[in-house]
Parts: C-alpha cells; structure tokens; sequence
C-alpha cells in the first residue's frame, strides 16, 4: 500500500487528471454496461411477468373448463341417480299398495266371516234365552199352579 501513495506522488498533477479521466471513462463504460444489463434485465422481468400472467390466464381457463365439465358430469349423474331413485320408490309404493290392498281384502273377509259367526252366535243365543225364558215361565207357572193345588187339597182335607 505504501508503494501506491509512493507512485502517486511521483506523479504530476495533468498526469494525476489523466489517470483519473481514464479510469473515470472505465467506470462510465462500466456504468452504461450495468445500465444496459439492468434495461436488459428490466425487459426480461417485464417479459416474464407478461408471460406468467398469461400461463395463469390459460390455467384459469383450462381449470374453469374442467371445472364446468366435471359439474356437468356430475349433474347429469346425480339426474339419473335421482331417476333411478324416483323409480325404484315408485315401484316400492305401488308394491306395498299392492299389499295393503290385500290385506284390506283378506281382513274384510275375515270381519266379514266374524261377523257372520257373531250374528249366528248371538241368533242361537237369543234362541236359547227366549228357550230358557219360555222354561222359567212354564216351570214357573207350574209350580204355582201346584202349590195352589196342594193349598186347595190341604184346605179340603182340612174343612170338617
């Protein structure tokens, strides 16, 4: 380092501007060579930039597309699913339908034929009843008309 100051002041004071001037033009050549890197790099970034908006731009649209085609697909299979659903519900009412008209059918029969045995029943009942009416009354007549018979025998043997 001391060998630098030494040279330096050796030097005279035009030749101290020269070497100045030359190394000034050094660094202006080296100034407009990093501007023109950074223009360079500037022009590129800007490119990039353009070029990443666009290829977000074709991502967005081919997502959106596919997006509308898996939706479409899945309305279109949830469409038929619910068809499928609408049908075989259908098929299970008009079944049971079905069934419980049957049992309707088969229960009328059954009330029908108890009722029948019912109506039978209480006929034979009353049958008995006015039978057993008839027997309490006969019996009933009978036995009073011998005890009259025995109160009218027992008066004759007891008159003197």
């Amino acid at each position: 380092m001391n060998a630098i100051i030494v040279r330096e002041r050796a030097l005279t004071d035009d030749s101290r501007i020269t070497n100045s001037e030359v190394n000034v033009q050094h660094l202006q050549s080296d100034m407009t060579e990093i501007k023109r890197t950074v223009g360079w790099l500037r022009e590129a970034f800007e490119s990039f930039k353009t070029e990443v908006a666009k290829e977000f731009g074709a991502i967005r649209t081919e997502m959106a597309e596919e997006f509308g085609a898996i939706r479409t697909e899945m309305t279109k299979e949830l469409g038929a699913i619910r068809a499928e659903i609408t049908k075989e519900f259908g098929a299970i009412r008009a079944e049971m339908t079905k069934e419980l008209g049957a049992i309707r059918t088969e229960m009328a029969e059954e009330l029908g034929s108890v009722r029948a045995q019912m109506t039978q029943e209480s006929g034979s009942l009353r049958t008995s009843i006015e039978r057993a009416k008839l027997w309490m009354v006969v019996t009933g007549l009978g036995t009073i008309l011998s005890v009259w018979g025995a109160a009218f025998a027992l008066a004759r043997f007891l008159k003197p």
